[in-house]
């Protein structure tokens, strides 16, 4: 219900005008996050210059659980997206990876923060999502999957792999 009440700002297209975020309305803070929004390689959102804050109406601009998804780290990463990264008052990522690349580029450690995907209880907000059946518990030990369209090939290997371990398989995503 708190998520719910905050304020939101009008939505518009990733592919809008370059002028559409500078249109949003003034912010305290802009946060940007969440996974692979700064894989230069990603095939819908890959050099989207507004995950890098470009245009972007905040006062101040920070990231939460930010990642480079699959980017190859040892790539490096080109100085006119790290000189982006330098106008983040304020870094974290989700993995290590990530944070080796924040490193490299800008000399900094972020901190690695939880994905925030899985940071409420399964029986709590996200139970409606189906993740966990109200009134049953989780088992003592499962196997956590998070992800999303998986081959099938991966799905038969990580399902026979959970079996020998005698291990329920829990899908967290979306």
């Amino acid at each position: 219900r708190a998520i719910a009440a905050l304020p939101l700002s009008t939505r518009f297209p990733l592919d809008a005008p370059l002028d559409a975020p500078a249109r949003m309305e003034r912010c305290d803070v802009v946060v940007v996050g969440s996974d692979e929004v700064w894989n230069l390689l990603h095939p819908w959102y890959g050099r989207c210059a507004l995950f890098y804050g470009d245009g972007v109406g905040g006062q101040r601009l920070v990231s939460y659980a930010a990642s480079f998804g699959n980017y190859d780290g040892w790539c490096g990463l080109e100085p006119a997206w790290a000189e982006k990264l330098r106008n983040f008052e304020s870094i974290s990522v989700r993995d290590q990876s990530s944070r080796a690349i924040v490193e490299q580029a800008l000399g900094v450690q972020p901190e690695v923060v939880l994905d925030p995907c899985l940071q409420f209880p399964l029986g709590g907000p996200l139970a409606s999502e189906g993740l966990e059946p109200e009134g049953q518990p989780l088992p003592a030990r499962y196997l956590a999957l998070y992800g999303h369209s998986f081959s099938k090939s991966f799905v038969e290997q990580v399902r026979q792999w959970a079996r020998r371990k005698k291990l329920p398989v829990i899908s967290i995503g979306y």
